[in-house]
């Protein structure tokens, strides 16, 4: 009986030795399966270092590359535009720096004033002017005949004791010119007494200078006239002889006057001292401020 046992036993038995079996091998293949994936895992990767290392870099480098090379990118732009800036700047500054004025060198030494020298003494002693300076002119005095009498008048120059005369008379006037003057101008010695005239024939200057006296006579012929006019209307004769007197009347006072505002005078006169008022000094006035300042006493 008990063999029966042992042999249901070990019957018992190898059925579950085949079953352990079994598993035993699943579990071999499994980790079989596990190591090759692990290898080939181990070997791709292998592969794909020694590839790479030659021609392509991973992604992270290439990210970092491409970050350097955008900063750089960036940097280099940024120095441009910060020199292009600059530059604009620096072309802005330098503009109004050409606008700008620039002082003036200083004056040559040569152009500077110099002290002015001390004015000469004046001499007492006239020196006698250039004869072509003046349209009269004679030893003792020359002078210049007025503007509005030139081409309407004529003189006469001599000596008499030494002393230079000159009269002066329309050029209409044919004779007695010593009587139908319109100034005369004489040199005399200064002892000479002074004869003043009245107010028609009268003196109207003494001009002295250096021991030498020139005096200057006139005649208020607006005035003559008028008196003669009241005296005698029908004064006056031959057609010349009213010529002269137009042309004295006029002349005489530089064109103030004329021959029929004497008569005019004389015909509404009380007396002839009225008659001639009109014209008192109308000849000294003129020749004051024409004739009188060019005479000059000459010397030497």
């Amino acid at each position: 009986m008990v063999p029966e046992r042992v042999a249901d036993a070990e019957e018992a038995l190898q059925p579950s030795g085949r079953a352990g079996g079994g598993k035993t091998f699943a579990i071999v293949l499994i980790a079989l399966f596990a190591l090759a994936v692990i290898a080939g895992v181990l070997l791709a990767s292998g592969f794909g270092a020694w590839f790479g290392s030659g021609s392509t870099s991973t992604p992270a480098s290439s990210a970092a590359d491409g970050a350097q090379g955008s900063s750089a990118r960036t940097a280099s732009s940024e120095a441009q535009n910060a020199a292009a800036s600059d530059g604009g700047d620096a072309g802005a500054q330098a503009a109004p720096a050409e606008s700008q004025s620039v002082a003036p060198d200083p004056a040559p030494a040569e152009s500077q004033s110099a002290a002015p020298e001390p004015a000469p003494a004046e001499s007492t002693e006239q020196v006698a002017p250039e004869p072509a300076s003046y349209d009269v002119v004679t030893k003792d005095f020359a002078f210049n005949i007025p503007d509005y009498w030139k081409g309407r008048v004529a003189w006469d120059a001599w000596e008499e004791g030494g002393y230079s005369k000159v009269v002066v008379y329309p050029r209409v006037a044919l004779d007695a010119l010593d009587e139908y003057y319109l100034v005369r101008i004489e040199a005399v010695d200064p002892a000479a007494p002074n004869n003043g005239g009245d107010y028609i024939s009268h003196k109207i200057r003494t001009i002295e200078d250096a021991g030498k006296r020139v005096d200057v006579y006139s005649k208020n012929w607006p005035a003559y006239y008028a008196e003669r006019y009241y005296s005698s209307p029908n004064y006056g004769g031959s057609s010349q002889e009213k010529e002269l007197m137009a042309a004295l009347t006029d002349l005489c006072c530089g064109g103030a006057y004329s021959l029929s505002d004497a008569y005019g005078a004389a015909q509404g006169a009380s007396n002839p001292g009225l008659a001639s008022s009109t014209f008192v000094n109308c000849d000294v006035d003129f020749l004051e401020a024409e004739l009188v300042p060019s005479i000059t006493i000459m010397h030497g």
